[in-house]
Protein backbone atom coordinates (compact mmCIF):
# COMPACT_ATOMS: atom_id res chain seq x y z
CA UNK A 1 0.00 0.00 0.00
CA UNK A 2 1.33 3.63 -1.47
CA UNK A 3 0.66 6.69 0.46
CA UNK A 4 2.39 9.56 -0.39
CA UNK A 5 5.62 8.50 -1.56
CA UNK A 6 6.00 5.53 1.52
CA UNK A 7 5.70 2.02 1.76
CA UNK A 8 3.05 0.45 4.49
CA UNK A 9 3.16 -3.24 5.51
CA UNK A 10 0.26 -4.98 5.59
CA UNK A 11 0.46 -5.27 9.50
CA UNK A 12 0.22 -1.60 9.35
CA UNK A 13 -2.54 -1.26 7.22
CA UNK A 14 -5.00 -4.03 8.42
CA UNK A 15 -4.21 -2.69 12.11
CA UNK A 16 -5.15 0.88 10.58
CA UNK A 17 -8.11 -0.58 8.63
CA UNK A 18 -9.09 -2.46 12.01
CA UNK A 19 -8.86 0.98 14.20
CA UNK A 20 -10.50 3.06 11.20
CA UNK A 21 -13.82 0.18 11.68
CA UNK A 22 -13.63 0.08 15.27
CA UNK A 23 -12.61 -3.59 15.57
CA UNK A 24 -9.50 -4.03 17.36
CA UNK A 25 -11.38 -4.68 20.66
CA UNK A 26 -13.76 -7.16 19.32
CA UNK A 27 -10.54 -9.09 17.70
CA UNK A 28 -8.93 -8.62 21.24
CA UNK A 29 -11.89 -10.13 22.66
CA UNK A 30 -12.28 -13.23 20.87
CA UNK A 31 -8.43 -13.78 20.86
CA UNK A 32 -8.79 -13.47 25.02
CA UNK A 33 -11.78 -16.10 24.50
CA UNK A 34 -9.68 -18.54 22.11
CA UNK A 35 -6.56 -18.02 25.01
CA UNK A 36 -9.13 -18.10 28.45
CA UNK A 37 -8.22 -22.18 29.00
CA UNK A 38 -4.41 -21.50 28.78
CA UNK A 39 -4.40 -18.30 30.74
CA UNK A 40 -7.13 -19.66 33.79
CA UNK A 41 -6.83 -23.42 33.35
CA UNK A 42 -9.28 -26.13 32.01
CA UNK A 43 -11.49 -26.53 35.13
CA UNK A 44 -12.03 -22.46 35.43
CA UNK A 45 -12.61 -22.10 31.39
CA UNK A 46 -15.41 -24.71 32.16
CA UNK A 47 -17.18 -22.81 34.45
CA UNK A 48 -17.02 -19.49 32.57
CA UNK A 49 -20.31 -19.02 30.78
CA UNK A 50 -19.06 -15.46 29.04
CA UNK A 51 -16.32 -13.24 28.62
CA UNK A 52 -16.80 -9.53 27.52
CA UNK A 53 -14.36 -6.85 27.15
CA UNK A 54 -15.00 -3.33 26.65
CA UNK A 55 -12.72 -0.29 27.67
CA UNK A 56 -10.33 -2.07 29.32
CA UNK A 57 -13.07 -3.93 31.62
CA UNK A 58 -13.49 -7.42 31.62
CA UNK A 59 -16.44 -9.13 32.18
CA UNK A 60 -16.39 -12.74 33.25
CA UNK A 61 -19.58 -14.61 33.92
CA UNK A 62 -19.18 -17.34 35.76
CA UNK A 63 -21.82 -21.09 37.02
CA UNK A 64 -19.79 -21.61 40.19
CA UNK A 65 -19.72 -19.22 42.84
CA UNK A 66 -16.39 -21.18 44.29
CA UNK A 67 -14.85 -20.07 41.25
CA UNK A 68 -16.14 -16.56 41.27
CA UNK A 69 -14.69 -16.29 45.02
CA UNK A 70 -11.21 -17.67 43.79
CA UNK A 71 -11.36 -15.24 41.10
CA UNK A 72 -12.30 -12.41 43.34
CA UNK A 73 -8.94 -12.96 45.10
CA UNK A 74 -6.57 -13.17 41.94
CA UNK A 75 -8.06 -10.23 40.03
CA UNK A 76 -4.58 -7.91 39.71
CA UNK A 77 -2.63 -11.95 38.88
CA UNK A 78 -5.14 -12.34 36.08
CA UNK A 79 -5.27 -8.69 34.72
CA UNK A 80 -0.89 -9.10 34.60
CA UNK A 81 -1.34 -12.53 32.69
CA UNK A 82 -3.71 -11.12 30.29
CA UNK A 83 -1.71 -7.97 29.56
CA UNK A 84 1.43 -9.40 29.72
CA UNK A 85 0.02 -11.82 26.85
CA UNK A 86 -2.02 -9.10 24.93
CA UNK A 87 -0.29 -5.87 25.83
CA UNK A 88 0.05 -3.48 28.51
CA UNK A 89 -3.60 -1.54 28.98
CA UNK A 90 -5.90 -4.52 27.47
CA UNK A 91 -7.38 -5.29 31.13
CA UNK A 92 -7.75 -2.30 33.89
CA UNK A 93 -10.52 -3.75 35.85
CA UNK A 94 -12.14 -7.61 35.89
CA UNK A 95 -15.74 -7.62 36.88
CA UNK A 96 -17.18 -10.99 37.83
CA UNK A 97 -21.16 -11.75 37.88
Amino acid sequence: MRQRGTTTTLQIALNQMMEECKLKGKMTEMALCDAWPELVGNMIARETSNLKLHNGRLLIELRNGAVRHELSYNKNVLIDLINQKFGIGTVIEINLA
